[in-house]
C-alpha cells in the first residue's frame, strides 16, 4: 500500500450544493480505482456530471487535484469503477494484485476518508483489521475493523466516504470497500474482491494500456508463525517450550501434531516441520490452539509420564496468555488418565 496513491473523490455538479464523497486508489498514472456508487447521485442513481479527485497523502507528498471522468464500470453491475484523470501522476513502483488463499484470517489495511474522521476537511484514516476468509459470500469480503468508530446516532454511516478504498493483504490489492455492515455497529465493512472483476476484458484492456501488463493475481496466504531469536523469547514462551517437550518423545510426533493443528487453523501445512519453538509461536498466536493441541494429544495419551505432563501443562498454561483451555474437572482428568496412544 502506497499512501501517495490515496485518492479523495468528490462527485457533484447538480447546482444544489450536494456532493458524494468517496475514496480511491491510483493504480496507474491516469487510472483511479473506486466504487461506482461514489460517482452517483444517491437520490436518482444517475452519474454526477462532475468528478474531482485529490491524489496523495499529506504526510507523504504534495497532493494533486485533478478532474476525472468515468472510464469503465463492471458490465454486470458490480460496485466498482475506473476513473481516468485529466493528467498523469507518475509514481515509482507498481500495484501488486492478490487473492486470499487458504482459510486462515488475513491481516489487512487500507486508506480512506470516512465521515467519522472528518474535521474541517476530510482526514485520511488508516483502516486495518482482519479479513476472515470463510465469512462473507459470493463477491463479498468481510472486513472486521481494528480501530472502529461508534455508530452514528442519526442513522447515517460512520464509514461513509470510505467506499472505494483499496484493501491490501501482504502488500497486494485484494478488494475495494463498498459497504458498511450496520448490524455490526460500525465494526465491519464489506469489500468487493479483486478477483470478481479483474478478469473482465474491459478492465484488463484499460490496465494493460496504462501499465503494459494485465492485472495478474497472486495467491495470498497467512505465513505460519515462526519463533524469533532465542534471546527475544518471553519467559512464558520459554516455559511453554519446556512443558511441551515431554509430550513428544520423538520430533516426528511433534511435527505430526503441529501439522494437523496448523491445518485445523486454516494454514497450508504441506512441508511444515516446526521446531519446538516454532510450535510455541503457533500456540501463542491463536487463542484456542493450545486447547486443540492438548485435546488431540489427550485423545491418545499413553504412559504415566505423558499423562502427567498434560495435566501439568494445562495447570501451568492458565497463567499464560494462550486463550481458553480445557478445565481439568473430574471427567476430563479421567479422560486423560484412561486414554492411550501409539507413540511413533
Amino acid at each position: 500500500m502506497d499512501p501517495r496513491r490515496l485518492a479523495l473523490i468528490r462527485s457533484g455538479g447538480a447546482g444544489d450544493g450536494r456532493i458524494t464523497v468517496g475514496s480511491g486508489y491510483l493504480i496507474a498514472p491516469r487510472l483511479v480505482l473506486t466504487a461506482r456508487h461514489v460517482l452517483e447521485d444517491r437520490d436518482t442513481g444517475t452519474l454526477w456530471p462532475t468528478i474531482n479527485v485529490r491524489v496523495g497523502h499529506h504526510r507523504e507528498c504534495e497532493t494533486t487535484r485533478v478532474a476525472a471522468e468515468l472510464l469503465w464500470s463492471h458490465p454486470d453491475g458490480l460496485d466498482v469503477a475506473l476513473l481516468r484523470i485529466d493528467r498523469e501522476i507518475d509514481l515509482s513502483g507498481s500495484v501488486r494484485w492478490g487473492r486470499p488463499a487458504g482459510t486462515a484470517p488475513l491481516a489487512y489495511e487500507g486508506l480512506g476518508y470516512p465521515w467519522a474522521a472528518k474535521g474541517e476537511t476530510r482526514a485520511p484514516e488508516h483502516m486495518r483489521g482482519v479479513l476472515p476468509v470463510l465469512s462473507g459470500g459470493k463477491d463479498r469480503y468481510v472486513l472486521d475493523q481494528g480501530p472502529a468508530p461508534a455508530p452514528r446516532s442519526d442513522g447515517g454511516n460512520a464509514w461513509g466516504g470510505a467506499s472505494g478504498a483499496a484493501i491490501f493483504c501482504d502488500g497486494h490489492l485484494v478488494g475495494v470497500v463498498t459497504e458498511e455492515d450496520l448490524a455490526y455497529g460500525a465494526r465491519r465493512l464489506i469489500a468487493l474482491p479483486v478477483f470478481s472483476f479483474a478478469g473482465d476484458k474491459g478492465f484488463i484492456n484499460h490496465v494493460e494500456e496504462e501499465t503494459d501488463r494485465p492485472p495478474e493475481l497472486s495467491a495470498i496466504g497467512v505465513s505460519l508463525p515462526k519463533a524469533g531469536p532465542a534471546a527475544e523469547r518471553t519467559p512464558a514462551e520459554r516455559e511453554l517450550e519446556k512443558l511441551l517437550a515431554p509430550l513428544f518423545p520423538y520430533p516426528s510426533t511433534r511435527v505430526d501434531h503441529a501439522r494437523a493443528l496448523a491445518r485445523e487453523l486454516g494454514y497450508e501445512s504441506e512441508g511444515y516441520k516446526p521446531t519446538a519453538a516454532d510450535l510455541v509461536a503457533l500456540l501463542m498466536t491463536h487463542p484456542r490452539a493450545l486447547a486443540s493441541l492438548g485435546e488431540a494429544v489427550a485423545s491418545g495419551a499413553q504412559g504415566k509420564e505423558v499423562r502427567a505432563a498434560l495435566n501439568h501443562l494445562f495447570a501451568r498454561a492458565r497463567t499464560f496468555d494462550c486463550g481458553a483451555l480445557p478445565r481439568l474437572n473430574r471427567s476430563s482428568q479421567h479422560r486423560l488418565v484412561g486414554s492411550t496412544v501409539a507413540v511413533r
